[in-house]
């Protein structure tokens, strides 16, 4: 039976790079582009969420060389010298430095745009206050004396007093203190009551 001889395939690439399958192979120039693409993106991450299955990764890997050991490319090994492939590298990571020093600036410069002064100061007076308030709350639930009565209700009433002319009323009806707001918008409304 004669031998039948197989037409040599030969596929340029976008890029320019000429590739010739081997005789024994079977894939196509356009398997082969998307064999080229996807080992790039192989070890992304994103593109193998949905590899769930026990040894699919692996698998995925396989096919894509299988159809890379089909063809060569006119532009060689591509092997470096240890020399090159150390300033191949060391390019790599000054590159990666960059990128990282660059975004470190980037959000430095977010934090300092973005810092208010006015507002940290707010946040602490807001802080300070209510801690006065709960501190005070627990005094004049069992004070130690009349004296400290006055004083926890004196704080109590301050620090819910807004900063403005407006001011409170306290009354006193059973042994029960009630703690009122007096200013105009919000009158009557209750700061502070015990039992």
């Amino acid at each position: 039976m004669p031998k039948t001889e197989q037409a040599t395939i030969q596929f340029t690439a976008p890029n320019g790079v000429r590739w010739t399958r081997s005789a024994t192979g079977k894939s196509t120039g356009t398997q082969l582009l998307e064999a080229l693409t996807e080992l790039r993106e192989f070890y992304d991450v994103s593109r193998q969420w949905n590899w769930w299955e026990e040894g699919r990764s692996e698998q995925e890997h396989g096919r894509v060389w299988a159809i890379l050991h089909e063809w060569e490319n006119e532009a060689g090994d591509g092997e470096y010298t240890k020399e090159e492939l150390e300033a191949v590298m060391q390019a790599q990571a000054d590159a990666v430095g960059r990128r990282l020093e660059q975004d470190r600036k980037r959000r430095a410069e977010l934090v300092n745009r973005s810092y208010d002064k006015e507002r940290e100061n707010a946040r602490l007076r807001l802080l300070r206050t209510e801690s006065d308030i709960s501190f005070f709350a627990h005094v004049l639930e069992a004070p130690a004396s009349p004296a400290q009565r006055a004083t926890a209700l004196q704080r109590v009433t301050d620090s819910r007093r807004p900063r403005t002319s407006c001011g409170s009323s306290s009354v006193t009806r059973n042994r029960s203190l009630i703690v009122t707001d007096t200013c105009p918008r919000s009158a009557g409304r209750l700061i502070f009551a015990t039992t």
